[in-house]
């Protein structure tokens, strides 16, 4: 059985009813233990008094055995049957009583003292008690050994009787503390019922901080809600407004699509079909590349993105994203130049998502920095304080100061750019470049604009050196 999926109830009652059982059993045996004690010490002692008063009886009556009558007052009164013997200084010198009485193993029967010892006589459990006494009668005196027994079924069973009427009682006390441990737990753990039945009657939209007042050891849990409930409701609201904003982006380009189709089909001439198809095709691929860059945001914002990591070198990574980028910047007569010392630092990370992110920074620096042709320079160095530095430079004319503080918000684009680009790469750049533990800062003057990519080198803690 899963016992977390007992209920709270269920557990507090256990914790408490299960250790006060065991209690209760302890007692109980202890409590059998020192009665047979107690019954033990009465017994011996009736036992005793019983066997004095056969030993004076026989006395007086100068050896005559005890009449029919006193044995019957005896095992009447105490509920078991009683046995005597009684003999000489010789063993074999019988005065009166039962033949064979059960002798003591490993005893030495004294004078004027009592032993007592458990034996079995006629296939039954009895207690004896035995010892030495000195005699005066009228047909002479001398010491006589006295045995005196008595079964144990009488005892024994008035003993199981208190025992089980003990054990009733703890039975009957633990049921009822039960009930009131029971009724204390669900007086005390009401509030925490009400507040999931308060839960419960919510509607599924109804994300609200919970108000209700609580006990102090819930109060964290409460909490813990309330934040949960925030962090939801700000999930909702950003991807209701990434829904909102991605349907604002697609409508244009998708309505271009039609547009540009519908006037292939009215074309009228094999020169005007091509046109339009060309035309249909670019803006089919400018819807691509949205998409595209839509699903890398949502991707990205999921922050677990890192699940395979690897440790490469980040200025391969750089070569290979400037290359591909060289044919582009040709056709825009743009010059790229790439500085480093030829080390090799190593990051840990995921390739292909830290490609996309220089991927989109080179794309805003050639889009935008470097429109109408320039000059991006790319710089790569390292400080002492284990990172790698990146600098993606353009010389163009920089970008807008107001438009600075939102520069990596979603949909962010300059007043002139509107009729091309998401306003997403920068903002998937960052995102990527801090699931790497780096940071993307941007400065930009009328003389140019500088992104600074900055990464933790990866550390081999084989030898606590960095690879380089």
């Amino acid at each position: 059985m899963n016992i977390s999926r007992i209920s709270l109830r269920t557990r507090l009652l256990g914790l408490i009813i299960i250790p006060l059982l065991v209690v209760v059993t302890a007692l109980s045996a202890i409590r059998y233990i020192d009665a047979a004690k107690i019954s033990e010490i009465t017994s011996d002692k009736l036992l005793f008094s019983i066997a004095q008063v056969i030993a004076r009886d026989i006395i007086l009556t100068e050896g005559d055995l005890l009449t029919e009558e006193l044995l019957e007052t005896f095992t009447s009164t105490h509920g078991d049957q009683v046995f005597y013997h009684i003999h000489g200084e010789t063993d074999t010198h019988l005065l009166t009583g039962y033949a064979q009485p059960p002798e003591p193993q490993g005893l030495t029967i004294k004078k004027f003292q009592p032993i007592f010892y458990d034996a079995i006589y006629l296939e039954k459990a009895v207690r004896v008690v035995a010892f030495r006494d000195f005699v005066t009668a009228t047909n002479g005196s001398g010491w006589v050994t006295i045995y005196v027994w008595q079964t144990n079924i009488a005892r024994n069973n008035l003993l199981l009787d208190l025992a089980g009427r003990s054990l009733i009682t703890l039975l009957i006390m633990v049921c009822l503390t039960a009930l009131v441990v029971w009724l204390s737990i669900n007086y005390g753990l009401k509030p925490l019922f009400d507040l999931q039945n308060s839960i419960q009657k919510r509607s599924p939209e109804d994300l609200t901080e919970i108000k209700r007042a609580v006990p102090k050891e819930a109060a964290n849990l409460v909490d813990s809600m309330n934040k949960l409930f925030a962090q939801l409701r700000m999930s909702i609201v950003e991807k209701d407004e990434f829904i909102a904003d991605v349907a604002h982006q697609l409508r244009n380009p998708v309505a271009a699509v039609i547009s540009h189709a519908e006037s292939a089909q009215r074309s009228k001439t094999p020169e005007q079909t091509k046109q339009r198809i060309d035309e249909t095709v670019d803006t089919a691929k400018e819807v691509g590349r949205i998409t595209q860059q839509l699903l890398s945001m949502e991707h990205v914002s999921r922050k677990n993105l890192v699940a395979k990591l690897e440790s490469f070198n980040v200025v391969s990574l750089l070569q290979r994203r400037l290359a591909a980028m060289l044919h582009r910047a040709d056709s825009s007569n743009t010059k790229i130049i790439f500085e480093d010392d030829h080390s090799s630092f190593l990051v840990m990370g995921h390739q292909s998502l830290l490609g996309e992110a220089i991927d989109n920074i080179l794309d805003n620096a050639l889009s935008y920095g470097c429109k109408d042709g320039g000059i991006i320079t790319v710089k790569v160095s390292s400080k002492e304080n284990n990172t790698v530095d990146v600098n993606i430079i353009d010389n163009g004319k920089g970008i807008d100061q107001e438009l600075m503080p939102k520069l990596f918000d979603r949909f962010t684009r300059g007043a002139n750019e509107s009729d091309s680009g998401s306003g997403l790469g920068l903002a998937i750049a960052k995102k990527i470049i801090e699931i790497h533990d780096g940071t993307l800062t941007i400065e930009s003057s009328n003389k140019g604009t500088n992104a600074k990519l900055v990464l933790p080198l990866f550390i081999d803690n084989t030898n606590s050196q960095i690879l380089n």
